[in-house]
């Protein structure tokens, strides 16, 4: 099990890191620090900075899309993890970039309500 924090903008993925293990609150803040990184002043792109409080309903469906990438690439997963050069955060980063795109992105914040 992996666990993954991502950092979505309007232009789709911004920052993210992936664990294999449980996240703890240093980690949590090496992660907020990341993204702080990649913001600017208001009123440039990423000025604004909201926290969903892990609440997972408001992105079920960029998870669901990462599966769905998952899935759909089944055969080249499965083959890539049997591998001794098997290296699964590049295949979580590849799904993630391959899914959240800018439109996607859009339309997570949009169906959230973070954006009218």
């Amino acid at each position: 099990r992996y666990s993954i924090l991502p950092a979505m903008s309007l232009d789709g993925l911004m920052h993210m890191e992936v664990y294999n293990h449980p996240i703890t609150g240093v980690e949590f803040a090496d992660f907020v620090e990341g993204v702080l990184d990649w913001m600017q002043p208001w009123p440039l792109p990423n000025s604004v900075l909201v926290m969903d409080n892990a609440s997972i309903y408001k992105v079920q469906e960029a998870f669901s899309t990462l599966k769905a990438w998952l899935r759909s690439n089944r055969d080249y997963v499965l083959g890539k993890t049997k591998g001794v050069d098997c290296d699964p955060y590049a295949l979580i980063w590849e799904a993630a970039y391959a899914t959240m795109t800018s439109e996607s992105a859009y339309g997570w914040h949009k169906h959230s309500e973070y954006i009218a």
